[in-house]
């Protein structure tokens, strides 16, 4: 399933277009080195990643590119190194929840709603919003507009997010996902309660 990105480029010169196409391309030539590296270096070129999404004019474009980047990947951990760089991002809501209304107006019938993307896509977007510093109380209500998906992989995010916010208000929602007609959900649900429990 292809994902669905935004249509950054539509309105663009060909000078513009141009520019980010060279800025993409020195961003994807980082994000593969850290893909790479390993300890010390690695936290480096997390930080290098980040400071060009904080810095670029482009930022937006760019975190859609790492996303698509990563979620094309073969690497095992690659949800994670996405999730581990956009969670250091402080306009990560932002671009989660434009991405969210703009989504929804793609589709004509309110039941498709958001979730036609690549479930990786919605994952990493989620979660990253959920271990981010936004406020508590915006993380969980953009968790919970993503919370009637039908789709599994969309679902595990939302109960992974809230397990990531880890504080009573969010665990108390998964009690939510206990009764789940999907038993991977509602398992998962119960065990991500528990492991937020206890932490």
């Amino acid at each position: 399933m292809s994902t669905t990105t935004f249509d950054f480029e539509a309105t663009e010169s060909c000078g513009e277009s141009q520019n980010l196409q060279g800025e993409r391309a020195r961003f994807i030539t980082i994000l593969r080195r850290h893909v790479l590296a390993s300890g010390p270096k690695r936290r480096s070129t997390r930080e290098t990643l980040v400071e060009y999404l904080k810095c670029s004019p482009q930022s937006h474009r760019l975190v859609d590119h790492l996303i698509n980047h990563c979620v094309d990947m073969k690497s095992e951990d690659r949800l994670d190194i996405a999730i581990d760089i956009l969670s250091q991002l402080p306009s990560m809501y932002e671009y989660t929840y434009q991405f969210f209304i703009d989504d929804i107006r793609k589709w004509n019938s309110m039941f498709q709603r958001a979730y036609e993307p690549n479930d990786d896509y919605w994952y990493i977007m989620l979660r990253s919003v959920a271990r981010s510093e936004t406020d508590e109380a915006k993380k969980i209500k953009l968790i919970v507009m993503a919370s009637d998906a039908t789709s599994r992989g969309v679902m595990e995010g939302v109960i992974e997010s809230f397990g990531d916010i880890g504080t009573p208000k969010s665990v108390e929602r998964l009690g939510k996902f206990f009764d789940h007609t999907d038993k991977f959900i509602a398992d998962l649900a119960r065990n991500v309660a528990a492991d937020a429990s206890q932490d």
